[in-house]
């Protein structure tokens, strides 16, 4: 499983809305628009559970909202970058997040998951690559960073 394979370039965009929460539900809307979910509230439920239990702002301007749900078949993704910054997101290192990347997978696929986990992380972890996705025009520049 590929970044590529869950990414759709329609569910790439640049956040209008500046909280947590916000930034969310408007991801979430996203994959309801794209066709990728269908039942938005329980999913945006699920979501803002767990970043109850814990913030998934890992740090470097980066949150990476995620759950495992028996609501999809495939894992499925969305990115939004927040110009502004979203500084109420509880990341790590106190600093505002910059990138959302929302990853939402299937009950079982839990190998898929940690795959799609670590491969956002590792790209963009890379040097500079925050200030590229924050510094970029279009959502398909941002797509053809994370497609490849």
């Amino acid at each position: 499983m590929e970044i590529k394979d869950s990414l759709n370039r329609k569910c790439v965009c640049f956040l209008t809305r500046n909280t947590k929460t916000e930034a969310i539900s408007q991801l979430v809307d996203l994959l309801k628009t794209c066709g990728k979910i269908d039942d938005v509230e329980s999913i945006k439920e699920k979501l803002l559970y767990r970043e109850k239990l814990m913030s998934t702002g890992i740090g470097l301007g980066l949150g990476i909202p995620h759950i495992r749900t028996e609501m999809v078949t495939e894992p499925v993704m969305a990115v939004g970058i927040c110009k502004e910054g979203i500084s109420d997101y509880d990341s790590i290192d106190n600093k505002p997040v910059w990138v959302v990347l929302l990853i939402i997978a299937g009950k079982d696929q839990h190998r898929q998951y940690i795959k799609l986990m670590s491969q956002a992380v590792t790209l963009l972890k890379e040097p500079g690559m925050i200030e590229t996705l924050k510094n970029s025009t279009t959502s398909e520049e941002i797509y053809k960073i994370f497609a490849g």
